[in-house]
């Protein structure tokens, strides 16, 4: 007699006999039959990531490499009460300067920052609609530092100029 030992036809699934064996044996390890999957990062940096990691770190070097060339003039500029002074233009003006005056302006908070400014002796003056006008003379500047000016400037007089211009009558 050959074939089926039982009389009746038996339909087998292949796939569930194997994992009903496959759960039968007791694995060592319980991740033992889960699937391995390799992740980028368990071995390799992204590339982009390195690339972003080393620009991030090289910006301070940069900024003091530029510092190192030059020097910075900066500083707060308050009214007389103390309150900050948005609008400012702070102008520093020296023959070591190609351009002589280099001119920026208060940002919101009243500060204020000329940077890249070559060795030598600055004035620094501070203007406002409204204010007087202040002028700081004899600052030295050297390579790599920073000076800081800070102003106070008291209300000014509010003057106008009318300009009437004519002619005479004509005959």
């Amino acid at each position: 007699m050959r074939g089926n030992v039982c009389p009746l036809p038996v339909n087998v699934n292949v796939i569930q006999l194997h994992s009903i064996l496959r759960m039968a044996r007791i694995p060592g390890n319980v991740n033992e039959y889960a699937p391995r999957v390799r992740r980028k990062e368990d071995g390799m940096f992204r590339p982009a990531a390195v690339l972003a990691v080393g620009l991030l770190l090289s910006v301070p070097a940069l900024l003091r490499a530029q510092d190192a060339s030059s020097g910075t003039i900066a500083g707060v500029v308050r009214d007389q009460g103390g309150a900050v002074l948005p609008g400012v233009t702070v102008e520093a003006s020296s023959p070591a300067l190609i351009e002589r005056t280099r001119s920026v302006v208060t940002d919101g908070e009243g500060r204020y920052r000329l940077v890249d400014l070559r060795s030598g002796s600055y004035t620094v003056v501070f203007s406002l609609q409204g204010f007087r006008t202040m002028r700081r003379e004899g600052i030295d500047l050297t390579t790599g530092f920073v000076a800081t000016v800070n102003a106070d400037l008291g209300v000014g007089e509010i003057a106008e100029t009318i300009t009437v211009t004519g002619r005479g009558p004509t005959r």
